[in-house]
């Protein structure tokens, strides 16, 4: 087992940690396909309002990789199209039926993935609209039908603040994972890398004969990315896909059953709230519904996925297919009298801004305050210290500020793995990370 230590960061402790208990709520009026599409996508509707559907109904494709399809988690009728900017398709409301009719893939089964070529299975993933859950490096964006990767990646800790964990997700699903890990290898001949952090006892002692990476560190230590920057033996490696453990047991989910696996386990946590919990469900539900009967306080801003890499979204919106979290951050407005003579006793520093840095650890409140007003960059090298790539965030700025994209890629801009800490860090408040994210989609248009 190879062993993997970060020492990037030591931990990332915030308040509203969502306890081990796990309670149902399967009675949603509505639910919806919220269309999110990496690097460029446009997602093209397959259905109108009033339609009947049922899980796993085709509702949207991306029409620039049709590997990509989005199925509907619920079975009812189409009861609004939300569009955005440029008409572009936001979400699909379904009302439902609850009568939970599937449609069901017979030509699917655990005893057919040894007999089924490699193409009968991506072509069953990509109907059954599992395609999506696999990450394709170095653009980070959902794989082609026609890519093999070099490696796969499976990380069975996404460290980011807060999702659902191993021992939560990972109970009464061995069987479906295997099943899921059964067909992963089939998919890249093999060539399988299973991660855990060293913290993750449960997943040592039922899976250690499996495990081959270990790591030690905080986040993005365990994303998949960070991972290959670490393992890669070759430029091939580059063309490594990633996928979380939770995704995994959904695979062999669809499967063992022929049908989408439209429940999952979210994690809705935050300072904001009063008892932070986990909450089994329905794909596809909205933040409200989520939140019904739960005792919040104050204002906050909810974000759907994690604290460093989700989106802002209101209480009606609705979470998408690859989300399991959701996060309640004190909203924060309010201007300080004389804040640079604060000593900063209760704020969270990583440059040693306030006194707080000398206290011991504990866990902080987040806000939605950005402490001071942005200014340019003062070159203080907090950015490359916490980069888990080993990159130089600062100066890749510059770079692609003058829009020198060869200066940036041959300063390793493609191992960034868009986590977001650069941008968290940073004293001068410049948002580093949408930064990167843009020019990597400059950068695969160029390219495509």
């Amino acid at each position: 087992m190879k062993y993997l230590h970060f020492n990037h960061f030591d931990s990332f402790n915030f308040q509203g940690k969502p306890s081990g208990d796990v309670v149902e709520k399967f009675d949603p009026e509505f639910q919806a396909v919220v269309p999110i599409i990496k690097r460029g996508g446009r997602p093209r509707l397959l259905v109108k309002v009033g339609d009947r559907v049922e899980i796993g109904t085709p509702v949207c494709e991306d029409k620039t990789n049709l590997s990509v399809l989005f199925v509907s988690p619920a079975s009812g009728e189409v009861a609004e199209i939300i569009y955005g900017y440029k008409r572009r398709v936001d979400a699909v409301i379904i009302k439902r039926d609850k009568k939970d009719s599937y449609i069901t893939h017979n030509n699917v089964s655990v005893d057919k993935i040894d007999s089924m070529s490699r193409e009968e299975l991506v072509d069953s993933l990509c109907k059954a609209g599992l395609w999506q859950v696999f990450t394709s490096y170095p653009f980070i964006k959902a794989p082609l039908a026609n890519e093999t990767p070099s490696k796969i990646i499976v990380s069975l800790d996404n460290d980011e603040p807060f999702h659902p964990q191993f021992e939560t997700y990972f109970k009464d699903q061995a069987a479906f994972f295997e099943t899921g890990l059964k067909l992963i290898n089939k998919l890249c001949d093999s060539n399988l890398i299973i991660s855990c952090s060293d913290s993750n006892k449960a997943a040592l002692n039922q899976l250690k004969d499996k495990i081959s990476v270990k790591t030690n560190g905080a986040y993005p230590a365990n994303d998949p990315g960070t991972l290959l920057y670490r393992i890669k033996e070759s430029a091939a490696d580059n063309n490594s896909w990633g996928i979380y453990g939770d995704q995994v047991i959904r695979l062999g989910q669809f499967f063992q059953t022929g049908q989408y696996p439209n429940k999952r386990i979210y994690s809705i946590s935050g300072s904001q709230l009063k008892d932070p919990k986990h909450v089994s469900s329905y794909e596809g539900v909205s933040a409200e519904y989520l939140l019904s009967a739960e005792s919040v306080s104050g204002g906050y801003r909810a974000v759907a996925g994690g604290l460093f890499k989700g989106r802002e979204i209101s209480n009606d919106s609705f979470l998408s297919c690859t989300e399991t979290a959701l996060n309640l951050v004190k909203d924060d407005q309010d201007q300080e009298l004389f804040p640079f003579f604060m000593p900063g006793l209760d704020r969270y520093t990583s440059s040693n801004t306030y006194v707080s840095a000398a206290l011991p650890p504990k866990d902080w409140e987040l806000s939605t305050a950005i402490n001071g007003g942005v200014r340019a960059c003062i070159s203080c090298g907090i950015c490359p210290k916490t980069c888990p790539v080993g990159l130089y965030p600062q100066f890749l700025m510059k770079s692609l500020e003058d829009n020198d994209i060869e200066d940036a890629m041959d300063k390793g801009f493609l191992d960034c793995v868009e986590c977001g800490v650069c941008t968290f860090v940073c004293p001068s408040k410049i948002e580093l990370n949408s930064l990167f994210v843009e020019s990597r989609d400059k950068i695969l248009k160029q390219v495509s």
